[in-house]
């Protein structure tokens, strides 16, 4: 075999291994777009949440306390985006990320406190 043939052999050789190393990159890998989502948390779980994140400060039945107001009426004062972003992101002396990816469904919960 010539230099050329070797040459040409071993380029398509390492065409071969580079096109099936592309071609099985992605097997086993989910694409982002196609995991399963997450399932929300029962109504059980979202209590225990408020109960181990917010009654330090908001009393134990969360109707105030020495540091904090009380979470009951919140619908009076705010909606569920804007409890939701306080949850996020602190607002006044309330620390941010107490219940880090649970936000919205803690804020669902908290509007139906009355």
């Amino acid at each position: 075999m010539g230099k050329t043939s070797r040459a040409l052999l071993s380029l398509l050789a390492g065409g071969l291994v580079l096109s099936l190393g592309l071609a099985f990159s992605g097997i086993g890998v989910q694409k982002e777009s196609e995991q399963a989502e997450v399932a929300a948390p029962t109504a059980e779980e979202i209590q225990a949440l408020v109960q181990s994140a917010c009654t330090s400060c908001h009393g134990a039945d969360v109707k105030g306390g020495a540091a904090a107001p009380s979470l009951h009426n919140l619908d009076q004062k705010y909606d569920q985006a804007e409890i939701a972003d306080i949850l996020r992101n602190g607002k006044g002396g309330m620390p941010k990320g107490l219940v880090p990816g649970n936000e919205d469904y803690v804020a669902e919960y908290l509007l139906t406190l009355q």
